[in-house]
């Protein structure tokens, strides 16, 4: 009798490590898939190449709005991952009182927008001991932007933080 059941325990056994190896296929697929889906909602949500001077533009109103004066701004594009994205940051000095560049950098940050801050120097001005110094700095913001789609080269739309 156990010679009769030793081939449908062998075959039980194959049959379960294969079964196994289908959940644990299933399971890397499904990840990958979410993986996807999340990178598509990313893509989405990164700004056009055409929308990086009005970016640039948002950057210098909210300075404006928060009384931080920036008297220059310079910027790069670059292409990175063989023109798959572009990585554009943005250099400029600041300058304002300590509150307001503050505000300035908080707004900077929780903006909804793909902006990064990559560097900040910092340096104080003035009367250290009263509310009249000035924080002086230098900062270069960043962003990762997608190709303009077809036909739209050298549009310009414009973009809020």
């Amino acid at each position: 009798a156990v010679l009769m059941w030793s081939p449908a325990l062998e075959r039980l056994k194959q049959a379960r490590a294969a079964y196994e190896r289908a959940r644990q296929a299933h399971r890397h697929y499904q990840a990958m898939r979410k993986t996807e889906e999340e990178l598509r909602t990313i893509w989405r949500e990164l700004p056009a190449r055409a929308q990086f001077p009005g970016l640039i533009l948002a950057v210098a109103d909210l300075a404006h709005q928060e009384h931080v004066a920036i008297p220059g701004m310079s910027h790069t594009v670059q292409s990175i991952e063989q023109g798959v994205a572009l990585k554009a940051s943005m250099t400029f000095p600041a300058t304002g009182q300590y509150p307001a560049i503050r505000r300035f950098i908080h707004r900077l940050e929780s903006s909804r927008s793909s902006l990064v801050i990559e560097s900040l120097d910092v340096a104080r001005n003035g009367d250290v001991k009263g509310l009249s110094a000035t924080v002086a700095f230098n900062i270069r913001v960043s962003s990762y932007l997608r190709a303009d789609p077809p036909g739209r080269q050298g549009s310009v739309g414009g973009e809020s933080l």
